[in-house]
């Protein structure tokens, strides 16, 4: 009994991380949150690209935001 308990208790260990890389940091994460994380600096680094404009005078939004939407619509097959 105590063999099947400490089996089942290896079985369900998660095993060890990767040592955190400072340099690397996307080393140690699974390929699907890499990408996800690299989706996000991408979207990220739009917003550098395309600031928002002047709030004087506009009534409904951010005109710019359509040029980002417009933007994010073209690359999502990508993405």
């Amino acid at each position: 009994l105590l063999k099947f308990i400490s089996g089942m208790g290896k079985s369900c260990a998660t095993p060890q991380l990767p040592e955190y890389d400072p340099d690397n940091p996307l080393n140690s994460l699974s390929p699907g949150l890499a990408t996800l994380i690299g989706v996000l600096q991408g979207l990220n680094g739009w917003m550098d690209e395309l600031p928002p404009a002047s709030l004087e005078n506009i009534r409904f939004g951010n005109p710019v935001f359509k040029k980002w939407h417009q933007r994010l619509m073209e690359r999502l097959p990508n993405m």
